[in-house]
């Protein structure tokens, strides 16, 4: 009994690291944006910070799982695709383009809060059972969350077209398709996750992938 004492409280410290530093670095993301807005006169990444927040947020007040994994890997390649928090704005007057790709990113936005509606507080960072949810955009394709953060992406970067961000992006692109195949591996486990796939054919784009 001592022993699972400890464990729980090795646990919750490290949830509460782990949620420390997440929003450590959503705040650092969010400033360089602030500055961005001071100097260009235009909220830069607003759709994309707006989205971190709300993942930020969410990771906090999430519910424990049924079952977590305790794979490092798993851990590696979701902590990996939070490198989006790395990006920064470019400094220049608004282009066209700029306005187009901010719109992108709340379109991806409004997608991801789609999908976290229908997940509650089964959203999650690392793979973990928290209860099949069907409803919603999760009908139609089984990581529509995934997908909906891939367009936000693209509009931040065609709104900040600089290398160091098409380079946190792409790397942040590849985590993500890593994180969603070790998730998969994981609930895999579970038939009722089975049956959904046998229902749900596509994982983030309907007839396509």
């Amino acid at each position: 009994m001592p022993a699972r004492g400890k464990d729980n409280r090795l646990t919750v410290a490290g949830r509460i690291v782990l949620s420390v530093a997440l929003a450590a670095l959503w705040l650092f993301f969010a400033w360089s944006s602030v500055g961005a807005w001071r100097e260009n006169g235009r909220p830069s990444g607003l759709g994309a910070v707006a989205l971190e927040l709300l993942l930020v947020v969410l990771f906090i007040v999430r519910r424990p799982p049924k079952e977590s994994s305790q794979v490092p890997l798993d851990w590696v390649v979701t902590i990996g695709a939070f490198a989006v928090l790395a990006a920064r704005p470019i400094s220049g007057d608004p282009t066209l383009a700029s306005w187009v790709g901010e719109g992108i990113q709340f379109i991806g936005l409004a997608g991801a809060v789609w999908s976290l509606l229908a997940l509650g507080r089964s959203f999650g960072i690392v793979p973990a059972n928290r209860g099949l949810r069907t409803g919603g955009p999760y009908a139609l394709v089984r990581h529509p969350l995934y997908a909906f953060y891939f367009v936000s992406w693209t509009g931040y970067v065609l709104e900040n077209p600089a290398a160091r961000n098409i380079l946190v992006f792409s790397a942040a692109f590849v985590f993500q398709l890593l994180r969603m195949h070790r998730e998969e591996l994981f609930l895999a486990r579970d038939t009722a996750y089975q049956a959904y796939c046998n229902v749900v054919r596509y994982r983030v784009l309907p007839r396509v992938y």
